[in-house]
């Protein structure tokens, strides 16, 4: 009869200060389905009912759905979950207070609030959920916390106001289309517990300049970087055992693309569609150009086998390298010389015409500097050294 009783009492849904409630044990309530709340709301660490006490422990499925006249909700912490689309189109919600006793956050909790400009989530909850700050276009800041072990899909989808995400060390997924949208993101720090990137997670977002995979990443997803127009360089490890199609479509502004297969990948054509691979440097390992030139889709790029060259030294091999390269300011160079006669360089734009035109001894080479005053472009160096002669692409950023 005790237990009949309590399941009546479960059943109940009362109003205390102004909030609903519903009953989900003798001594906890969670907060009900509030469809007409409005402005600056703190909900109360207990409530009281039939001469009965409770505490509110979670605040339900659905429990400002479509409030677009809320404007800030405090939580106190008592609560230890925040279910599914708890602030669905809350338009006017501009500030929410999550404590630390928050364990976990529902799906769509934050969907389209337009109006939301900074979250900070608690150190306790370990999953960001599916579609929770899809489209809050006002998002500048996230701060993501230790805690968190996954991104979910659509988490962060069209936040076109978010400019930066710093994903801690606990993070070891990033899901589905993630941050697609995020057109205002120029800067990702992925940390090295991430093994996998998945499809579109940075599709469209324009503003990305660069990035910079970790070791720990062995995949990169359909679409992943998909559209990302504004992107410049991407550097990529030997733990990357498969891109997959679509990964880079229509990053035109793709200048350089570093990568470190001593055996190079096979891709699809499809990887970088609509980029203009003949005027993107390839930065391969060194003695690998050859490797790279005759594999499909890799030939197509400015192949540049510079990576992890040895310091200057006399040697009995001629060679000619440029770095760093690309470059925004100038560019440095080491010969490695058969002899100690003098080398010439000719520096030519893509247009043929001659940019630059020295002759300095074989030990005064690594300390010129050229391209200070160069245009964003690509140049061509001719080196000549007696009998020895190679040219050299430049990329200017």
């Amino acid at each position: 009869f005790a237990t009949l009783g309590f399941q009546q009492g479960a059943a109940q849904i009362f109003t205390f200060g102004g909030l609903n409630y519903n009953v989900t044990s003798p001594t906890m309530v969670e907060v009900a389905v509030n469809a007409t709340a409005t402005g600056n709301i703190v909900i109360p660490a207990q409530v009281n009912y039939n001469n009965a006490t409770y505490s509110v422990t979670s605040i339900g499925d659905n429990a400002f759905l479509n409030c677009s006249s809320l404007t800030s909700v405090t939580i106190p912490n008592s609560v230890s979950s925040i279910g599914n689309l708890v602030f669905y189109e809350c338009s006017g919600l501009t500030s929410v207070t999550i404590p630390n006793s928050v364990m976990s956050i529902g799906g769509y909790s934050f969907f389209y609030c337009i109006g939301l400009t900074s979250l900070t989530i608690p150190n306790s909850v370990t999953s960001i959920g599916e579609y929770i700050f899809y489209g809050c276009s006002s998002l500048t800041s996230v701060i993501i916390p230790n805690s968190v072990i996954s991104i979910s899909s659509y988490a962060f989808t069209d936040c076109s106001n978010l400019t930066s995400v710093i994903i801690p060390n606990s993070v070891t997924s990033i899901g589905y289309q993630s941050f697609n949208g995020c057109i205002s993101l120029t800067a990702v720090t992925f940390p090295n517990s991430v093994t996998s990137i998945d499809t579109g997670a940075f599709s469209g977002c324009t503003g990305l300049t660069s990035v910079t995979i970790p070791n720990s990443i062995t995949n990169i997803g359909y679409a992943a970087f998909y559209n990302c127009s504004g992107l410049t360089s991407v550097a990529i490890p030997n733990s990357v055992t498969s891109i997959g199609d679509y990964a880079f479509k229509g990053c035109i502004g793709l200048t350089s693309f570093t990568v470190n297969w001593s055996t190079p990948l096979a891709i699809n054509n499809t990887v970088f569609q609509d980029v203009n691979t003949s005027t993107v440097v390839l930065n391969v390992p060194n003695g690998t150009a050859a490797l790279y030139d005759a594999t499909a889709v890799w030939t197509d790029f400015i192949i540049n086998d510079a990576l992890n060259v040895t310091p200057f030294s006399a040697t009995n091999a001629f060679d000619f390298i440029a770095y760093p390269n690309p470059s925004n300011n100038v560019f440095n160079f080491k010969v490695n010389g058969a002899n100690d006669e003098a080398v010439s360089l000719l520096v030519f734009d893509m247009m043929g015409r001659q940019i630059e035109n020295k002759v300095v001894n074989a030990n005064d080479v690594k300390n010129i500097s050229l391209g200070q005053n160069y245009s964003g472009g690509v140049y061509n160096v001719m080196v000549a050294q007696g009998r020895n002669s190679k040219t050299v692409r430049l990329v200017k950023e």
